[in-house]
């Protein structure tokens, strides 16, 4: 986690050594990001004025400096966030991403985690004793979900196209969940190629590096529309 209020550029550096010493397969990282909810945040009001945070230069920085420390460790990534060994005996969680991203279901069997059994996309309990009384019952454990409406599944497809390594096949959205109509991520698109964090090529678009950079971003855009 890059962005924490007192992290220094060396100390999220020195995070992502240890954690290339500890041999893990996978590998993410992530902006610490500060927002308001429908909740009372304690923290949150703590870091209303200035605080010591990184400048974006730093924030920058710590990222480029982190994707190269990780690829000269025998890392890729192809998302700008998830990080995975190179060649190892055992490619059960990049076969997972790539699945999750190309839209396939997914089975989350852990407390609070996420599942897509499309059309629909739910989460199991975060809470242990009820996550165990509805296992004990035999209920599925599940706290919360919602029916993929044609729109919010081509906001999944779309935001996978950005996680994985091929072209962004933004045409297929079009043409399947929308039919001729009017597309709701075309402006986000053109905004996108304007900001060089896309370019065109042949079907459909690429990112730049700055684009891998923030991915998040563009993610986050996406699930906003």
């Amino acid at each position: 986690m890059v962005g924490l209020n007192g992290q220094s550029v060396e100390d999220f550096i020195y995070s992502v050594d240890k954690a290339i010493e500890s041999g893990f397969d996978i590998i993410e990282l992530y902006v610490m990001r500060y927002f308001d909810t429908k909740y009372f945040v304690p923290l949150k009001n703590e870091f209303k004025e200035d605080n010591d945070f990184l400048s974006s230069d730093e924030l920058l920085l710590s990222r480029v400096a982190a994707d190269i420390l990780l690829r000269n460790n025998g890392y890729e990534s192809f998302n700008g966030r998830t990080y995975q060994k190179i060649n190892k005996e055992y490619d059960f969680y990049a076969d997972y991403y790539k699945g999750n991203f190309s839209g396939f279901n997914t089975l989350g069997i852990g407390r609070k985690s996420n599942s897509n059994i499309y059309p629909w996309q739910y989460a199991n309990y975060r809470n242990i004793d009820k996550y165990n009384t509805a296992i004990d019952s035999g209920r599925l454990p599940i706290a919360c979900g919602t029916r993929f409406t044609d729109k919010a599944r081509a906001a999944k497809i779309l935001t996978g196209m950005f996680q994985l390594p091929g072209a962004i096949d933004y045409n297929f959205v079009k043409e399947k969940y929308f039919k001729g109509e009017s597309c709701p991520f075309d402006k986000m698109i053109e905004d996108f190629v304007s900001l060089d964090l896309v370019y065109r090529v042949q079907g459909g678009y690429k990112k730049t590096f700055l684009g891998f950079l923030f991915i998040e971003e563009m993610l986050k855009r996406i699930y906003d529309i």
